[in-house]
């Protein structure tokens, strides 16, 4: 039966995705028609403007999303119709920003794009001014007087539609090339190529690429000498130490103060990547440590990933060896071993991922009982915006098949609508053991629509599923010793849920400066069977959930936002109503301020009615790009009716408090 719900649900979810999917043809204005843009850097810091070497990097801005309560700094470069042309933008960008990489441009940088055009358009060419720059940039050339060549033939291509921007493409990679830069060179003269592909000038671009390509291994007899620019290779290392204090004190009528938690948690990661180098080498390394100043007893150290990565020259061999998090192959949570990859061509790509899953909740753990492998086939992009893999999967535990599965993801990404979809399926229970359907699609007017739709297992079903709730065995090799495997795979079902849940988010613009927000959810944790001494599991039935909320920028300061939110909430024993709200001010260069406040309202169905208030102050200091101090402070009242009983008060507070440093 389970079997049989699975599969109607997955039905379900393709016929309504193939429904809206077949919606998304709305015309775009000229804004749409830029869809990519590249990421330079990202910082959890306010990045300093660096001083950027090439002229091609000065459509460079700043732009800052919100993670959760925290905000992400990132350094972008814009704008581009097209992958291909932002592609080649991108490889002249990595050699000043080596982990640079290619984005779609987010709703909330359209505006930017609507200022970039409007300027463009604004642009008033001079023609008398533009044939003195290129006279100015020839005397240059023949003087050798290459960088300031660049600069001016550079000046004229930004300077708007002119008769000149042709002419000063060519010579600007000419001057580049004989300034050494050949990366440079190689594409300038690419987009040279993808603008004016066509006439004698064409070929006499292309034969200068063919011949700096060449350049690259050995140069041929009858060709110019290229001296290629050499840079030493060297490591960069970078990384980050993070120490927080968390304290949390509850004080009740009946047992006064309790010190619920007081812990300093110190966590740490270090990356060292290889530069100038012809292979792309990085490692890494993410660990944590938490003294429980309550419990030592309690203190817990935890290697969360200590990998090497490496990508040979061509980029068709990419290693990962280490402890990792599964990325894709079917492997979910971290693991210690091995994940490689090799490109045949332009669309396949083979991987093969093995290794020994990792328990991060014990300090020490044997991971040699439990050893997997995966091996994939990634394919696309084909028809312009798909591209999917496969995969087939197996592990075992104990000499005995834990997991054997197969699967796929399919994505799919045009300029107002994205899609993705993951299916796990598994072939030892014959199970749909995981099924989810991300979608998000972008309307004329910048609103958007987000479906997620999710069908798991809850855990994941596995054979060793069977080893919960039993008393005296800790391994499958234990069960063996008085059950069969039948046995054993009855009791892995019956520890093991379902959970479906379908979501539906939508955001609009109201007026300047006010975003509306709203979104509604159903879900459905299914209950587990008694059997082997181990009890059921009620189920929740079906839940929902419902939220409106508005976003308001710049009310009070220039980058000021307000959030205020309520959402209602029929859960399986309750009914939850919430209200919150929230602002972040920048009270200077240094200071940020991020005040809240809520209030929940719990109606239980055996009467008693929970009332809880919580107010919160957070603040931030940043002494400088790489010291940053943390603090804050929550209160909370709590106030519990139960038919019968005198009303309980409670009240509480919780510190949090630390820094975060940037080496």
């Amino acid at each position: 039966m389970q079997l049989c719900g699975g599969l109607r649900f997955l039905v379900f979810s393709v016929v309504f995705l193939f429904f809206v999917f077949g919606q998304a043809n709305a015309k775009t204005n000229n804004a749409d028609e830029y869809q990519f843009v590249i990421n330079l850097a990202s910082s959890t810091q306010p990045i300093s403007a660096p001083k950027l070497k090439s002229a091609k990097l000065q459509q460079s801005y700043y732009y800052k999303i919100r993670l959760e309560s925290k905000y992400q700094y990132r350094l972008r470069l814009g704008f581009f119709k097209t992958r291909k042309e932002a592609q080649t933008y991108l490889n002249l960008a990595k050699n000043q920003f080596p982990g640079a990489w290619l984005d779609s441009i987010k709703t909330t940088e359209r505006q930017l794009v609507n200022k970039w055009l409007k300027r463009k358009s604004n642009k008033v060419v001079d023609i008398v001014a533009l044939t003195a720059l290129m006279e100015k940039a020839r005397e240059a050339i023949v003087a050798k007087k290459y960088k300031k060549a660049i600069r001016l033939y550079t000046k004229v291509i930004q300077s708007g539609k002119n008769p000149y921007q042709k002419e000063a493409q060519e010579y600007l990679g000419l001057s580049r090339e004989r300034n050494g830069q050949l990366a440079h060179a190689k594409a300038e003269y690419t987009i040279y190529l993808e603008k004016y592909p066509k006439g004698d000038d064409a070929e006499r671009v292309k034969q200068r690429l063919d011949a700096l390509v060449t350049a690259y291994k050995k140069p041929g007899k009858g060709l110019a000498k290229f001296e290629p620019m050499i840079r030493p290779k060297k490591w960069q290392n970078f990384g980050a130490l993070l120490q927080f204090y968390d304290r949390d004190v509850i004080d009740t009528e009946q047992a006064g103060e309790i010190v619920a938690s007081s812990i300093l948690s110190t966590n740490v990661n270090y990356t060292s990547r290889l530069l100038n180098s012809d292979y792309k080498i990085k490692t890494y390394f993410s660990g944590n440590h938490i003294y429980d100043f309550e419990n030592s007893e309690d203190d817990d150290s935890r290697l969360n990933s200590m990998y090497v990565d490496m990508i040979n020259p061509g980029s068709k061999l990419h290693t990962r060896f280490g402890r990792q998090k599964g990325r894709s192959g079917g492997v979910v949570g971290r693991f210690d071993g091995l994940d490689f990859s090799y490109r045949l061509n332009g669309k396949y790509k083979l991987k093969l991922i093995s290794g020994f899953p990792v328990e991060l909740s014990k300090t020490v753990e044997d991971h040699t009982d439990k050893h997997f492998i995966s091996l994939g086939l990634d394919y696309g992009p084909f028809r312009k915006h798909w591209d999917a893999n496969v995969f087939v999967l197996q592990q075992q535990a104990d000499g005995i098949v834990d997991r054997s599965e197969i699967g796929g993801e399919v994505r799919y990404r045009s300029k107002n609508t994205s899609l993705f979809s993951m299916l796990d399926y598994s072939i030892g229970f014959s199970e749909i053991n995981y099924f989810m359907t991300i979608y998000n699609r972008r309307f004329k007017d910048q609103s958007t629509i987000d479906v997620i739709m999710d069908y798991r297992k809850s855990p994941f079903l596995t054979t060793t599923s069977a080893l919960q709730g039993q008393v005296g065995v800790s391994t499958l090799g234990d069960l063996l010793d008085t059950l069969t495997e039948d046995e054993i795979e009855q009791l892995s079902k019956d520890r093991t849920s379902l959970y479906k849940s379908l979501t539906v988010l939508h955001s609009r613009k109201l007026v300047k400066n006010l975003e509306f927000n709203a979104d509604v959810s159903m879900s459905n944790l299914s209950g587990t069977t008694a059997s082997g001494g181990v009890d059921a599991l009620e189920g929740t039935g079906n839940e929902y959930s419902a939220s409106v909320g508005l976003i308001g920028t710049e009310w009070l300061t220039q980058n000021d936002v307000n959030i205020l939110n309520y959402r209602m909430s029929k859960l399986a024993t309750s009914d939850v109503m919430v209200l919150t709200g929230s602002a972040k001010y920048r009270l200077s260069k240094e200071w940020r301020i991020n005040p809240r406040l809520r209030y929940e309202t719990r109606d239980y169905d055996d009467g008693r009615d929970i009332t809880k208030l919580k107010p919160s102050m957070r603040l931030n200091y940043r002494r400088s790009r790489n010291w940053q101090f943390e603090f804050q402070l929550d209160l909370e009242d709590r106030e519990t009716k139960t038919p019968g009983v005198a009303v309980e008060n409670e009240s509480s507070y919780f510190i949090h408090v630390g820094y975060i440093h940037i080496f």
